[in-house]
């Protein structure tokens, strides 16, 4: 299915279900509200691939699969325009994304069930302390450093 029918799809179910939302309305905003849903769309692409076709551990898959459906979530609330909600969506994407990086550690010291349960700065501070995603995370900010 290609990209505008995907997107033409989404439309219609927002104008079935969303009848008074801005995204039913045509406006100057269409095109960008078309250019988010095509990124949302191609993130959860990727995700897909990254969840069916590699060979990733299931704890990782777990996380993969709850960024997807945060993603999915996304799309949802769009259409509603509440700040609040879309805020908290993306603040879980945010958690989820950091979790399944902690679990890409060789140096972890906390367990699945601490990373499931750990708050948002927990997480930050773990990734923090851990050597070998710190080193990671260096060297991405600070390329040129050694």
């Amino acid at each position: 299915m290609k990209k505008t029918e995907l997107y033409s799809s989404y439309k219609s179910f927002i104008k079935n279900n969303y009848p008074t939302t801005f995204l039913a309305k045509p406006d100057e905003h269409s095109n960008d509200a078309a250019q988010l849903y095509i990124c949302i769309y191609k993130i959860i692409f990727q995700l897909k691939l990254m969840r069916n076709k590699y060979g990733i551990e299931n704890e990782r898959k777990h996380y993969i699969q709850e960024i997807e459906q945060l993603f999915l979530k996304v799309l949802l609330v769009l259409p509603l325009n509440d700040k609040y909600l879309l805020d908290t969506l993306l603040r879980s994407i945010s958690e989820s994304e950091l979790r399944l990086i902690l679990t890409a550690s060789s140096n972890r010291r906390i367990s699945k069930f601490e990373i499931e349960k750990a708050s948002f700065s927990t997480i930050k501070k773990q990734i923090n302390l851990d050597s070998y995603l710190f080193k990671r995370v260096n060297s991405i900010i600070n390329p040129n450093k050694n």
